[in-house]
């Protein structure tokens, strides 16, 4: 009982410090942005609320797949398995689509409703808009991937030294040189948040296809 417990400890941990991690980094991205400009600031600050509530509903997603994939992925019905990390994936995609659309629709609700801002900060923040609609589709995917179905198939341990690595050793440090040495544009410290998911997508679908390919030759992703 002792050691099943002890494995169940193990088991959860890479979900807790991924959670933990991942959490940190955002409190480090928004300190590292608040060093920019007062202009570039208050228009991050307008768009990153926005884009916030939008990766949550792309994360609800996530969730919603990981109780279809734990449901079959413990019986081994292979078939079943396949069709519904499929149908997960592709459900992604069409979500991811629909919200980055969306999104990119907020421009004369934010041109708009902060009509008491200064102009030239709201012009600054509608630069951001298509940058955070293209990060919202491919951040959909990639919480699929990742927190719906990775984590559901024992391999949670994999997506967070993913996470570790992408957040802590190439995009921290790539802010921090374009935050205090280069002194970039708002627009492209933001796109930090679009490589991020960008240098995971390829990992993360090659790290599935792997394990079908591996514990299921007879599928193929």
């Amino acid at each position: 009982k002792d050691i099943n417990f002890i494995n169940k400890i193990l088991f959860f941990i890479p979900f807790i410090l991924s959670s933990v991690f991942s959490v940190m980094a955002v409190f480090v991205y928004q300190t590292l942005f608040s060093k920019t400009p007062s202009e570039d600031f208050a228009a991050f600050n307008i768009v990153f609320p926005w884009f916030g509530m939008f990766i949550m509903i792309s994360n609800s997603l996530a969730s919603s797949c990981s109780i279809i994939i734990s449901h079959e992925f413990p019986r081994e019905r292979v078939e079943c398995l396949y069709i519904k990390i499929r149908k997960s994936i592709k459900l992604s995609i069409y979500v991811g689509l629909s919200l980055g659309i969306i999104f990119f629709l907020l421009i004369p609700i934010i041109y708009y409703f902060y009509s008491s801002i200064n102009l030239d900060v709201r012009l600054l923040a509608l630069y951001l808009v298509p940058i955070s609609a293209i990060t919202i589709f491919i951040k959909s995917i990639n919480l699929t991937l990742s927190n719906g179905i990775l984590k559901c198939m024992n391999d949670a341990s994999y997506v967070f030294w993913l996470e570790a690595f992408t957040q802590w050793l190439l995009i921290i440090p790539y802010l921090l040189l374009l935050t205090f040495i280069f002194r970039t544009p708002i627009q492209i410290l933001f796109l930090s948040f679009f490589f991020e998911d960008l240098i995971k997508f390829i990992p993360l679908s090659l790290r599935l296809k792997n394990i079908f390919s591996i514990k299921h030759p007879q599928v193929s992703i």
